[in-house]
């Protein structure tokens, strides 16, 4: 509770700073024969934390020093800025120029996402089939040997003996010449748009990017220490999911000073852009990094469309259905057509059925072949990437709101379309992708006759790419916004927040329901006058 509540109400997750200690016969578990213990070097962790977000909300911004760090996997060229879901080189030059419109000391920026890594790849990178000795030579970003060795000698002497066991002698061997060591990236004024190192080597380079076991390299470490100490940033911004910082060796939660993620960044701020549909893996970089989240609108999508054996299936399910109605006369010979289309199309095997099912097992059988479909025919598909600061335009933006689950309601409410469930919607010719395909024409309709648009449409709209920006001035998230707790009133965004998990075990308690019902009342006493045309009349958690 001590730390998903504070996740609730989009806190940034500091050190742990005590425990509770039994009471003086060693034996009592009760909280209030208990006592608080703080740890001292944990204190100072978090009061060094909150310091540097403090700092943040009075520096001016043209004196601030940023670091926006791309993800790296594989250590090849290709695969710099891979973030899922986001299209990580036009975003950064968006960020960029959000930076210079507030403020800040940005130099030239590329043109395009194209550009930058053209600028970027040409002052090297990690990929060592290419990296020349001359592009470390004029590296923008190095640092001494020397001087990784007195960072390496403040590091507590297990992961110093941990290191040498796993890398050899600081400073090691990797992108080294002679005494410098090369950090990949370039600068742009304050802010230096920085390739993620690796943090380590070998065949296999998803297990490496994800291991919770592997040490990183001196490397790893003295490239984010350089960071800190050198470039001397006020924040890091983490370019998309995902990162391998969270992912390195220790703690999942109460980080101590010997576990990896606060050995390489210590007391740095740290922004992270999130893929909204994940937060699970965005909780854990918001446990192992401090990291702020700000979540991002999932990519366009479309709808994946049956071909033509399980569309003429999905006729055939319609056909049924009204024979089952009005002449069953004929459901031996629809039966019939049935299993032959299955089996033309081999889905018999996928199904799980050797041979068609008899007439009292048909009905299972048709529901089984339904609920394929359904899944087939609605898989959503990417349609593009998203660009941070960047609203989806046209059919990405009709097929985008189709795809979302509350699509539906914001429609009802805002744009007068009623909304019926794909499976009471089988009009036209009978199938499921009739539905999307009709309700998609009348959206285009309602955007292209000036009716007021449907509230989905503006949830997609770009204000929340201010929560990337608000918490360089200030820790506090979207300020603009309103709480949690109020009315989410149409054309505010709901992204650009802190997202959260929630353990959905403890929600299937009967007390737990009681004390919903206990409380309903108040909540939608205190809602309602408040919520116009906008009031929903279902409230629920989506898991």
């Amino acid at each position: 509770m001590k730390v998903v509540m504070p996740e609730f109400d989009g806190r940034i997750i500091g050190p742990v700073v005590g425990f509770r200690q039994q009471g003086g016969n060693g034996n009592s578990t009760s909280e209030s024969e208990s006592r608080s213990i703080a740890l001292a070097d944990r204190l100072r962790a978090c009061v060094d934390l909150a310091s540097r977000h403090s700092v943040l909300g009075r520096k001016p911004n043209a004196e601030k020093r940023l670091a926006l760090v791309l993800t790296n996997f594989a250590n090849r060229h290709g695969r710099i800025g891979s973030a899922v879901g986001l299209d990580t080189p036009a975003s950064v030059i968006n960020l960029l120029r959000g930076l210079r419109e507030r403020g800040y000391h940005v130099g030239e920026i590329p043109a395009d996402g194209a550009a930058l890594m053209e600028e970027l790849i040409a002052r090297g990178g990690y990929d060592r089939e290419f990296l020349t000795e001359q592009q470390m030579r004029f590296a923008t970003a190095s640092y001494t040997a020397g001087t990784y060795e007195k960072w390496f000698s403040q590091f507590p002497t297990g992961n110093q003996a941990a290191l040498e066991a796993s890398w050899g002698a600081p400073p090691g061997a990797v992108f080294r010449r002679e005494d410098d060591i090369y950090v990949a990236g370039k600068l742009y004024g304050n802010v230096f748009v920085m390739i993620q190192p690796p943090r380590g080597f070998g065949e296999n380079p998803l297990a490496v990017y994800h291991s919770g076991d592997l040490i990183p390299t001196h490397h790893y470490l003295g490239a984010y220490r350089w960071l800190r100490d050198v470039f001397r940033a006020d924040a890091i911004v983490q370019c998309g999911k995902h990162g391998t910082l969270e992912w390195l060796q220790g703690k999942g939660l109460g980080l101590s000073e010997e576990c990896y993620p606060e050995l390489a960044i210590g007391d740095l701020p740290v922004f992270y852009p999130f893929i909204i549909n994940d937060p699970g893996e965005g909780t854990q970089a918001k446990r192992r990094m401090h990291a702020c989240i700000i979540d991002h609108l999932i990519p366009p999508m479309t709808q994946a469309e049956t071909y033509d054996e399980l569309a003429r299936l999905q006729q055939l399910l319609g056909t049924y259905a009204n024979a089952e109605r009005i002449d069953p006369e004929k459901l031996p010979l629809i039966q019939q057509e049935i299993w032959d289309a299955v089996v033309a199309a081999n889905l018999h095997q996928d199904l799980g059925v050797e041979a068609q099912p008899e007439d009292a097992a048909y009905g299972e059988f048709i529901q089984h072949i339904d609920g394929y479909l359904c899944e087939i025919g609605d898989l959503q598909i990417r349609d593009g990437l998203h660009v941070l600061g960047q609203m989806p335009g046209g059919d990405q933006l009709i097929n985008l709101a189709l795809a979302q689950p509350e699509f539906f309601g914001g429609v009802s409410v805002y744009s007068g379309l009623r909304y019926e469930s794909p499976k009471t919607a089988l009009t036209g010719d009978g199938s499921v992708s009739y539905f999307f395909s009709s309700t998609g024409a009348k959206l285009r309709a309602h955007a292209g006759s000036g009716y007021r648009a449907p509230a989905i449409f503006e949830r997609f709209g770009s204000s929340y790419f201010n929560g990337v920006f608000s918490p360089f001035g200030d820790p506090r998230l979207n300020p603009d916004l309103e709480s949690r707790f109020q009315i989410q009133r149409p054309g505010q965004s709901r992204l650009g927040r802190e997202l959260h998990r929630v353990d959905e075990r403890p929600s299937q308690y009967e007390v737990l329901r009681e004390g919903g019902e206990h409380f309903r009342p108040g909540i939608l006493r205190k809602r309602v006058p408040h919520a116009g045309r906008g009031f929903h009349r279902r409230y629920g958690l989506r898991f």
